[in-house]
């Protein structure tokens, strides 16, 4: 491989990264929420990130803590919920 083609696999993967990195700021629709029983609390919730599919520590935050993708809260209430641990419903 020459130094004209070795450049050009760095150059790819260089707007490969481009492309990844601006699609992170296209907000993605919030769909997903785990439901998990705690003997203190009760029942609760946590949303699930669309894009790395992380359980989010806060609602209604603006970007996904672990992977940065941003996030629509507009149908928050729709999303589906998956019960999880012994208790699932």
């Amino acid at each position: 491989m020459n130094n004209t083609q070795k450049g050009l696999v760095v150059l790819e993967k260089e707007l490969r990264k481009l492309r990844e990195s601006v699609s992170y700021r296209n907000p993605m629709q919030i769909s997903e929420i785990i439901i998990y029983h705690d003997s203190y609390l009760g029942y609760v919730g946590n949303y699930i990130c669309p894009r790395c599919k992380a359980s989010l520590e806060r609602d209604f935050m603006s970007f996904c803590d672990r992977c940065g993708q941003k996030l629509s809260w507009k149908n928050y209430k729709k999303a589906k919920r998956i019960y999880s641990g012994e208790n699932s419903k």
